[in-house]
Parts: structure tokens; C-alpha cells; sequence
């Protein structure tokens, strides 16, 4: 006896077919609808999801905010720093020149100190001419023009 032929025709037509309908429910369940997700919770469910997405992005807002907010007090910093602190500088030295000249002044040999005494008082007029320069506010140059009266009174003194 011979063995029957399976219908291998039949067969391959009917694996294939499944193939294909595999294949069309796994890419028809590949979309992923969030509303239809979120009506089929329960209220304890979309209360918290609802509760989070709002927590998120009221921190996404306050954050981004306060990033701004840092990055305008650095811009105002720096203008400060450029505007305000840096002429102060020749005042440094200004200070400095006029201790180091009165030092001199009331040291006992005045008058051999005498041209280290003018060469400070030459430096001395030199930056406090430049730091007038730089005086902005109309009060601080009449306290600068004042200062300059009296180093050349106590100039004339010695």
C-alpha cells in the first residue's frame, strides 16, 4: 500500500492566510490611542493621572521661571559689577599713594624725602584725574572735586 498525499496545497493556502492575520492584528494594535486608554480607567485611576500631569507641568513652569529669573539677577550682577565696582578701583590706589605720602610727610627727614613726596603727589593728581573721568553721579564728583582741593591744601602745608 501506498502511502495517501496530504493536500499540502490546502495547507500552505491556510498558513498563510494566518500569517496575514497575525500580522494585521499585531499592526492594528500597534496604535496607541491615549484617550481610549484614559476613558477606560477607573476614577481612581484618571484622578491620579490627572493629578500628576498637572503636578508636571506646574514644576516644568515654575522651573523654567526660575531659570529665567537667575538669568536676569546674573545679567543685573554683572552690569553692577562693570558699572559700579570697577571705576572704584583708582580708588585703591589713590588711598595708598596719599598714606604712602603722608607717611613720608611725618617722617622725620622730610627733606630728603622731598622728591619721593612729589613724585606721589604727581601720581596722586594723575589718578584722581582719571578716576573723575569716570564719576557718573554729580555727587560723587563734587566729593571728588573737594578731595582734590584738600590734597592740594595739604600739599601746600608741607
Amino acid at each position: 500500500m501506498k502511502p495517501k498525499k496530504l493536500k499540502e496545497p490546502n495547507k500552505t493556502k491556510k498558513l498563510t492566510s494566518s500569517i496575514k492575520q497575525i500580522k494585521t492584528k499585531k499592526h492594528s494594535n500597534m496604535h496607541f490611542n491615549p484617550i481610549k486608554v484614559y476613558t477606560g480607567m477607573n476614577i481612581y485611576r484618571k484622578l491620579s493621572v490627572s493629578f500628576l500631569a498637572i503636578a508636571i507641568v506646574c514644576n516644568l513652569l515654575i522651573g523654567l521661571v526660575g531659570v529665567l529669573k537667575i538669568q536676569d539677577v546674573n545679567n543685573m550682577s554683572q552690569k553692577i559689577y562693570t558699572e559700579d565696582m570697577v571705576p572704584l578701583a583708582p580708588l585703591n590706589q589713590i588711598e595708598t599713594n596719599f598714606l604712602q605720602m603722608n607717611a613720608k610727610v611725618n617722617g622725620n627727614d622730610v627733606y630728603s624725602s622731598q622728591s619721593a613726596i612729589m613724585d606721589l603727589s604727581d601720581q596722586l593728581n594723575k589718578e584722581l584725574s582719571q578716576y573723575s573721568k569716570t564719576i557718573t553721579d554729580p555727587k560723587e564728583k563734587e566729593t571728588v572735586k573737594q578731595m582734590t582741593l584738600d590734597i592740594c591744601d595739604y600739599m601746600i602745608e608741607i
